[in-house]
């Protein structure tokens, strides 16, 4: 097996593994619990929201759906 292939199947273990542990983490994804995990980054919670948006870009996460939660988290002027 080559090693572009290998990295391939590296990656998609841990996309899948990712998957995994956030179904059985929901809990951790409700309104309230992301509020106050972005009260408690304070002004870092913007900066954490564009490393999020430039590391989902390239994977192909729907950029509008990004946009549109990054309206909705931290408002229209924002």
């Amino acid at each position: 097996m080559n090693r572009r292939v290998l990295l391939r199947v590296i990656l998609g273990v841990l996309l899948l593994v990712g998957l995994a542990w956030a179904s059985t983490r929901r809990d951790l994804f409700t309104q309230q619990a992301v509020q106050t995990q972005l009260d408690t980054m304070g002004a870092w919670a913007p900066l954490a929201f564009v490393g999020l948006y430039a590391v989902a870009t390239p994977m192909f996460a729907p950029g509008s759906a990004l946009t549109l939660a990054g309206g909705a988290v931290f408002g229209p002027v924002a």
